[in-house]
């Protein structure tokens, strides 16, 4: 096995088990509770699903981008949510049982929203996109939904063992991660560069910027939810949209670049808001 073949498979393995470490943190009951509040379910599936791929749309027609860029930009705005994100909105002071079900609602309504839009970007922009409902749901059953559900399973029947291990596979998911993005940064370095001056940098800061104040508004009157759902809106899943990428433009080069890019201004212009969030107080415990 090549490394080209070792790094993507490194990531996946990782997410898993990241994934995987999640549900030993999660109770079965976490996983609905947004069914329980209605409103805030279509405000979030609002604005991740259908606000951000607007703006992604109305960004490439307003910069004068290269097509690869155009098309990054567009599959961060379909991708759902990270599994990492849990975990930054509970630093923020949102709450976990939101943030968990805001992952798994966002990934389940992905499966339709995602070729919908796919389709509709085709006729409105031109093209020949296409992503199917089944490529979708193949992706999130391996990556989220399968590991997920073993988490909450083998904290339901061995609670005690789910507590002690959960951390540690945290950490050792976040090294592979980290491994992986700097092997990716080695490789990826000169296209990086080339990209900060055509635009591109700017486009991704704006896109995330506007992820953030458009689930800032939309999380209603809940600072917690605002908090969750602002961090939840900036942030895509990096290996969905490139996966997203590969299936619907395969001709598509260069765009680990601007995947790169974009989680680099993602961290730098998300980490004022988690401040701010933490310095109010929102969720945190008074002392």
């Amino acid at each position: 096995m090549t490394v080209a073949e070792l790094i993507p498979l490194a990531a996946k393995v990782s997410i898993v088990i990241l994934v995987f470490a999640l549900g030993l943190k999660t109770d079965a009951s976490d996983l609905a509770s947004l069914l329980r509040g209605p409103s805030l379910l279509v405000r979030s599936l609002l604005s991740i699903n259908l606000v951000m791929p607007i703006v992604a749309a109305v960004i490439v027609m307003l910069f004068s981008l290269h097509p690869p860029v155009g098309v990054m930009i567009f599959a961060l705005a379909l991708s759902p949510l990270p599994p990492l994100l849990p975990n930054k909105e509970g630093k923020a002071g949102g709450t976990a049982a939101y943030a968990i079900s805001l992952m798994v609602a966002a990934a389940l309504f992905a499966i339709i929203s995602i070729p919908l839009t796919v389709a509709v970007a085709a006729r409105v922009f031109g093209g020949s996109f296409y992503v199917g409902p089944a490529d979708i749901a193949k992706l999130l059953i391996f990556t989220l939904f399968v590991p997920l559900a073993a988490g909450v399973a083998a904290r339901r029947f061995a609670a005690g063992l789910a507590e002690r291990i959960s951390s540690p596979l945290s950490r050792i998911a976040g090294l592979i991660l980290l491994a992986v993005g700097l092997a990716i940064l080695v490789g990826a370095w000169k296209g990086m560069v080339a990209q900060i001056g055509d635009g591109t940098l700017v486009a991704l800061a704006v896109f995330v910027v506007m992820g953030l104040l458009v689930g800032h508004l939309l999380g209603g009157p809940d600072p917690n939810d605002r908090t969750v759902l602002a961090i939840s809106t900036a942030s895509r899943h990096p290996a969905i949209a490139l996966a997203l990428v590969q299936m619907s433009h395969p001709e598509a080069k260069a765009v680990l670049p601007v995947l790169l890019l974009y989680l680099i201004s993602n961290a730098i212009l998300g980490a004022p808001y988690i401040a701010w969030r933490r310095k109010i107080g929102v969720g945190l415990p008074s002392v």
